[in-house]
């Protein structure tokens, strides 16, 4: 992610667009876009070796530049952590909740088959009446085939 930041700052504070800085690296033998520079902006893309040195040529800085946090970029950094924590813990609620629903559906679903194979009784037509209903209603056949086997 610093690479990604000290790439933005560099290139804004040399007054390059994305387009322009795209073009540089061209010149440098570099098939880079508008695009390539974005993603690499966002730190969805990172640098090849050869990438890094010729964008230090470019903007005449150490390569070391590229991996230096400064004050600022710590800071960005840190709230880029915030929020991907953040979003970790939603994440771990939806899933809790999502095996919570499941294993209550499943719960639901044994209770539904026990339920009608109580009120159609263990005869041939009983277990076809009830494997209907479960493909009317879309429920996980196997389970069912299974709990009337059963």
């Amino acid at each position: 992610m610093v690479f990604a930041m000290t790439l933005k700052r560099l290139r804004r504070n040399s007054r390059m667009t994305q387009a322009d800085l795209a073009e540089k690296m061209n010149e440098q033998g570099f098939r880079w876009h508008g695009p390539t520079v974005s993603k690499s902006e966002f730190g969805e893309r990172g640098p090849s070796m050869l990438e890094m040195l010729a964008l230090a040529s470019i903007f005449e800085v150490d390569p070391a530049e590229f991996y230096r946090a400064s004050g600022a970029d710590e800071v960005e950094v840190g709230r880029e952590l915030e929020s991907m924590e953040e979003r970790m813990s939603l994440v771990e609620e939806l899933l809790e909740a999502l095996a919570h629903g499941q294993r209550e559906f499943a719960e639901g679903q044994a209770a539904t088959v026990a339920r009608l194979r109580g009120e159609l009784g263990g005869t041939r037509d009983g277990a076809g009446a009830i494997r209907r209903l479960v493909r009317f209603h879309g429920v996980d056949q196997q389970a069912v085939e299974s709990d009337l086997e059963g």
